[in-house]
């Protein structure tokens, strides 16, 4: 038969029985067929709350998410795809629709809170680890909230020792504290280990290392983490300008 002709067999099935599936279902797809989009979110909505099997409650959030977005309903879009995340934690569809979202809108706190849950949802130690200083990375330089970075560097620590990104995270926010000592403690073991961080992170852990000594008082070995910087990126002004100064100090 025609589409209207279901649509109003369908309308006189749930005016009986209102949370028939089916019914639901087809009454969904033909709403949002015909532009009718409100009235299908409507009706994946009951559908998604009387669905007691997780994967498909959080495919209808899904769907129902997808829908606001295309009416430009970013917020309604987002509720749904966190509710999908409640069904099943890790759904990839709506972990990557949220992502997709937070970074069109800025959100640097919903960014954060995905980064959270993927701590949450990994096993490994080591890769929870991981997992938790890129967490730690964000929330320093993107949150600029050093209490929760220190929080997430001290937990990949701690679960990882040999973890080096962990390690110069929490020399990083030493220094931030003004604590050179314990800096120069956490940094100085990385100067032999640089070719095993990427070449920004080797960087940081040198001229890291280098300030902590400066601010004690050891030129030589600030002299000598600086170098290791040059090594790494030699035309890197700020590493030059403490190698002159040293220099000029030394003559």
């Amino acid at each position: 038969g025609s589409p209207d002709r279901a649509l109003f067999i369908c309308e006189r099935v749930l005016a009986v029985l209102p949370d028939h599936a089916e019914a639901l279902s087809l009454t969904s797809r033909m709403r949002a067929l015909a532009g009718d989009t409100a009235s299908a979110i409507d009706a994946l909505e009951i559908l998604a709350d009387g669905e007691t099997n997780t994967e498909k409650r959080a495919d209808l959030w899904v769907r129902a998410g997808e829908l606001l977005e295309q009416r430009e309903d970013f917020d309604g879009a987002i509720d749904r795809y966190r509710l999908a995340l409640d069904a099943v934690n890790d759904h990839q569809i709506a972990l990557g629709s949220l992502s997709r979202l937070y970074d069109r809108r800025g959100d640097l706190r919903g960014r954060a809170d995905l980064l959270l849950r993927s701590v949450e949802l990994a096993s490994d130690p080591y890769e929870r680890a991981q997992r938790l200083v890129e967490l730690g990375n964000y929330r320093l330089d993107k949150l600029e909230d050093k209490a929760l970075a220190a929080d997430a560097f001290a937990s990949a620590h701690e679960l990882d020792p040999s973890n080096l990104a962990a390690q110069l995270g929490l020399g990083r926010l030493s220094i931030e504290r003004q604590d050179y000592e314990l800096a120069a403690e956490l940094l100085e073991p990385l100067l032999e280990h640089t070719t095993e961080l990427s070449p920004a992170l080797a960087r940081d852990a040198c001229v890291g290392a280098g300030v902590a000594f400066l601010e004690l008082g050891q030129v030589s070995r600030a002299e000598r983490a600086f170098l290791r910087a040059k090594a790494i990126t030699p035309n890197d002004r700020e590493v030059l300008t403490r190698l002159s100064e040293i220099a000029l100090e030394a003559d």
